[in-house]
């Protein structure tokens, strides 16, 4: 037969991480443990950082929506290609309600599934010129589908610089 020895620390303190009541007329032998404390706490904190996820998430897609809108009603219908096109007037449209805080944004819809779109983007992320390249440089490394047109951009970026106008 084996001994269990128990310690008399453990015996005298009470576990003060879990409520001990008895809600109810219940059965002797039900034990008498509800729930641990500090759930509530810890729900509140996860709701809390949820909502705040969510809210910044919100607010970076609804600038890319919004930069997304702005270039697709600046596009310019083209009889060569029979579809909307980036023409002379989409840039400074474009141009008039975006900064370089957007750049990341623009080199984010580079990969958007409209032609349109990642035209518009690509011209205005050359028209930045060189505060576009970092960004740029790490989008053509990320091997994504941003990654080729953002390649396209930095070569007519310094094909810009080498040609005198």
């Amino acid at each position: 037969m084996r001994i269990m020895s128990v310690s008399p620390r453990a015996e005298l303190t009470p576990n003060t991480r879990v409520q001990r009541t008895r809600s109810s007329a219940s059965a002797l032998r039900e034990p008498l443990t509800r729930r641990p404390l500090g759930l509530a706490k810890t729900r509140l904190v996860l709701v809390a950082a949820a909502y705040l996820f969510a809210v910044v998430a919100e607010a970076a897609s609804s600038r890319e929506t919004i930069i997304r809108n702005t270039i697709k009603r600046n596009l310019h219908f083209s009889i060569h290609c029979w579809c909307n096109a980036v023409t002379d007037k989409t840039v400074p449209a474009i141009r008039k309600s975006v900064s370089e805080n957007d750049i990341p944004t623009l080199v984010n819809l580079l990969g958007d599934r409209d032609l349109g779109v990642v035209a518009g983007a690509s011209a205005v992320l050359v028209d930045f010129g060189d505060a576009a390249l970092p960004a740029l440089r790490q989008a053509e490394s990320s091997g994504s589908l941003a990654g080729g047109q953002a390649g396209s951009a930095i070569i007519e970026i310094q094909l810009k610089k080498k040609v005198p106008r």
